[in-house]
């Protein structure tokens, strides 16, 4: 029966009543415990900041000022390469950004559970109109709330418009190989939208329909008819690169940004690991099929966490009865992209291909559940006919599974109601698929799991649920107040450029207060600087995984950073404030290459930057320059002539009872302590510091250990490589130094390489005096201006210009007009030669690739018109 616009209004109002009735159940946890969907994690660190950042940054651009570049992102960074993994270039976010800023946090909810209401609604015209509503709407529902939606959407924000676009591509390539059209509005929009929202859901998505595809040729080749489609297949490849080339004005910063970073400098390819399943069967927390326990301490209180099976028992039949059932239905084609799902979601070789054969993530899923939901929607309608025993006994194996592991992980708890909830649903399911109930009935049944599962992913641990609702803030303004009671919004503001390293509530506070900071999250850190972290050997884990929490106290590098204010290392509440902070542009008149200082330490390094410029590219230097090139034993001369002394103390490990080590490896037994004892009868000058050194210490596993009130967090070599290459952890205890000891506080029970531990005391004696004389030879009347830093020099000496600005290709400098050469210098930032005189300094941005992405979307939206043209006089 064709889908009249009478019965999609019945459709729709049918669908959008049944999703509300499911959204109250579900988030029944929410609306007894007054929360928002901002989730006290990466929520709350990059989507909530980063709402109300969008919002400035269009008003902005209404007035006609189009920001590039700006120092509230990261240390520094291109607006739209790092924020477009953020929702810049989302249409689903903008409506819901324009709101004041008190009511932020309900707008962030609101926009999360749209995208869901899309999904779905998308979802139901996927479907061929022999389909019922009741089934429809069944499978919207599966697909609107399905696993994916709970654990990644309500996580990240921006990972819930991929739920809207998929099925909307989806609905164009069935078109176009259906012979409709050769041309689809609903393919291009789904791409253009797709691929303005960031570089990895359009990567996966051409991979899927591109698998899709193939499938599609093998088929048709079988019947003879590819001939015929090659047409079909060459216009949906030309749609998807029309829709890409749109996108091209947000999509090409983002992927010169993204070739930038360190993400791309690790890939891994080995048959073995493409082969496996080891990701996926070893985090058992995913509990693809069965039903799980865990055992967890929530609040000091012992609880057994009960987790549904993530797949639905119903669509694991509907893929079981389509294997068997295929030929009758004549749904082969479809059965063999059924296969393909099952296996995509737990190979380790579609999660590396999925993820550029980078760090393994499973955002890919959400192709999976889309398989998955229309699968069960499309096979629904034949089960009345079809079902016999063998279809039976299969559920009956599934059911039979799952008794069997909730016996053999449950302990006797509130979560055997749970259990025993399930089973019975289960049993049900079967009883009405072996009675051959309608379509109806079993689509009811889909809506139910829904239910369930969304309801216990919220509920609180001790209602036996996932206790997702603990994560989030209150409606009472928790999130906003957070950020406001962080020492950035209090912190006096300066006259002139400054960053400030303070702990804040939300690691991008930044993009919501307008003050630069030397926090942020990884996917929005310009790669140069986690260059300079590392070969300085600022341990950026301090307080979360792939999380950069400031400088660690370091003076040279408050100084060099333009740092204005940091925390005190004891007391998160002291604020210091730098009294050698330098100014944006910083003068040297000596410079040291990199290749120079190969084999020196990290501090080693740190030091030498409060007095020269370390240039990383090569360099041509004017005859007759007073800046000078330090190089070999020269610079054990400088150390010592200018009072540094770095030396070690005499200190003594203690392991205790809980921590074995054995050559270069040591086992924490549980919560265990390192106790390291060291010399303090030295007394610390004012600019002296501290350091505790573990030299090449990683672990296999995830883990925190306390040092002082830092938390540091250790992951897998495998993937913290892929970010910062540098496992010499190096800490700052100088406010530890008059106890003469630090302890190093152990989460658990885990296994590290060790090769010991060392504490060093770094001695500046003339550090005031350095301070001063660069600052004498500094940039002077700083100007910052929409995508341009201006200012003066008036130096009686040439002097190599270092900028405390992350080193992008985007940045270009002029000096008195005329365009000079920029270097990469001190690992991550940029430096320009000056000769000694008067001089205006102008550094200009403009975003890689900006200019070509913004050529494609012109023409890609001419050739749209033209196309939408030629069909309407067509008649097609």
């Amino acid at each position: 029966m064709k889908l009249t616009k009478n019965r999609k209004l019945k459709l729709i109002t049918k669908y959008t009543v049944t999703w509300l009735i499911c959204t109250i159940i579900i988030f029944t946890s929410f609306i007894i415990w007054r929360r928002h969907l901002v989730i006290r994690d990466d929520g709350f660190n990059i989507y909530y900041p980063a709402m109300a950042y969008i919002r400035e940054w269009f008003i902005d651009v209404l007035h006609g000022h189009v920001r590039l570049f700006d120092f509230n992102i990261g240390f520094g960074d291109d607006v739209l390469g790092a924020l477009s993994c953020l929702g810049i270039g989302d249409i689903l976010v903008l409506p819901f950004c324009f709101v004041p800023v008190n009511l932020l946090e309900l707008s962030y909810s609101a926009s999360i559970m749209i995208r869901l209401f899309l999904a779905g609604l998308v979802f139901l015209f996927l479907l061929d109109d022999d389909i019922s509503d009741s089934v429809r709407i069944g499978g919207a529902l599966l697909y609107s709330f399905c696993p994916y939606a709970f654990t990644y959407s309500f996580s990240f924000l921006l990972f819930a418009t991929p739920m809207v676009w998929l099925p909307l591509i989806a609905m164009g390539v069935k078109d176009i190989l259906r012979g409709k059209a050769l041309w689809s509005k609903k393919l291009f929009f789904g791409v253009l939208f797709l691929s303005m929202i960031g570089f990895y859901f359009i990567y996966m998505a051409i991979i899927a329909f591109g698998l899709y595809l193939l499938i599609d040729v093998c088929f048709s080749i079988r019947d003879r008819s590819f001939s015929a489609k090659v047409r079909r297949y060459l216009a949906v490849v030309g749609t998807t690169l029309l829709g890409i080339c749109t996108a091209g004005v947000f999509l090409m910063p983002l992927v010169i940004l993204f070739l930038q970073s360190p993400r791309t400098g690790n890939i891994v390819f080995s048959l073995k690991s493409l082969l496996g399943f080891s990701f996926h069967f070893g985090e058992m927390s995913r509990n693809i099929f069965t039903i799980r326990y865990d055992n967890i301490v929530n609040n000091g209180t012992e609880c057994d966490l009960f987790r549904l099976p993530w797949i639905s028992i119903l669509s694991v039949v509907s893929v079981c009865f389509l294997i068997h059932h295929h030929k009758k239905i004549n749904k082969t084609r479809l059965m063999v992209i059924g296969i393909v799902a099952i296996i995509g979601i737990i190979s380790n070789g579609a999660n590396s291909i999925m993820n550029a054969f980078s760090i393994p993530y499973i955002r890919y899923h959400i192709l999976i559940f889309l398989v998955l939901s229309y699968i069960t929607a499309v096979t629904i309608p034949y089960f009345k006919s079809y079902w016999n025993q063998v279809d039976a006994i299969c559920v009956g194996v599934i059911v039979a599974i799952n008794i069997f592991t909730a016996i053999k992980t449950n302990t006797y708890s509130t979560a055997w109601i749970w259990t025993i909830l399930y089973i019975l649903f289960a049993v049900v399911l079967l009883l009405l698929l072996q009675f051959r109930r309608s379509s109806t009935t079993i689509a009811f049944m889909a809506i139910l799991w829904v239910i369930a599962y969304g309801y216990l992913y919220n509920a609180p641990f001790e209602k036996g649920g996932y206790g997702f609702v603990g994560f989030t803030y209150g409606v009472r303004h928790e999130a906003l107040d957070a950020v406001h009671n962080s020492k950035l919004y209090d912190v006096e503001s300066a006259d002139d450029f400054a960053r400030y390293d303070l702990r804040g509530a939300s690691l991008n506070a930044s993009l919501m207060l307008n003050k630069p900071t030397t926090y942020s999250y990884y996917s929005i850190c310009n790669g140069s600087m986690l260059s300079l972290l590392s070969e300085y050997g600022v341990t950026p884990s301090i307080q979360g995984t792939f999380i950069y929490q400031g400088l660690d106290e370091r003076q040279p590098l408050e100084s060099v950073l333009s740092v204005t204010a940091y925390n005190n290392g004891t007391n998160e509440d002291e604020v210091t404030y730098n009294e050698c902070r330098l100014p944006l542009g910083i003068g040297y008149n000596r410079l040291v290459r990199s290749e120079e200082l190969q084999g020196r330490s990290q501090i080693e390094k740190q030091e030498l930057s409060s007095y020269m410029a370390i240039i990383n590219d090569e360099i041509e230097l004017p005859d007759n320059t007073d800046v000078a090139i330090t190089s070999g034993t020269d610079l054990d001369d400088y150390l010592s002539e200018h009072s540094i002394e770095i030396e070690d103390l005499n200190c003594l490990v203690n392991t205790g009872d809980t921590i074995s080590i054995t050559d270069d490896s040591m086992t924490v037994s549980g919560s265990a302590v390192l106790g390291i004892d060291f010399d303090n009868s030295c007394r610390l000058d004012s600019y002296d510091e501290v350091y505790l050194v573990l030299p090449d210490f990683y672990s296999n596993d995830r883990s925190d250990i306390l040092i002082d009130n830092k938390v540091m967090r250790i992951v897998p070599q495998t993937t913290e490589s892929s970010y910062l290459p540098n496992y010499d952890r190096y800490i700052n205890i100088t406010d530890l130094y008059e106890d003469g000891r630090v302890d190093v506080i152990f989460d658990g029970w885990h296994n590290y390489h060790y090769t010991g531990a060392r504490v060093l005391i770094v001695r500046r004696g003339e550090y005031y005096d350095a301070y001063e004389e660069l600052k004498a030879n500094s940039m002077k009347d700083i100007s910052i201006d929409n995508n341009s830093v201006s200012g003066t020099v008036d130096n009686d000496i040439d002097v190599m210009m270092l900028y405390s600005i992350p080193y992008s290709q985007g940045w270009k400098a002029y000096i008195d007009g005329i365009e000079t050469d920029l270097y990469r210098s001190d690992y991550g930032l940029m430096s320009a030669y000056v000769p000694k005189g008067h001089h205006d300094i102008i550094l200009r941005y403009r975003s890689p690739g900006i200019f070509i992405g913004g050529i494609m979307s012109i023409l890609g939206m001419i050739m749209f018109i033209a196309l939408e043209i030629i069909n309407r006089y067509s008649g097609a």
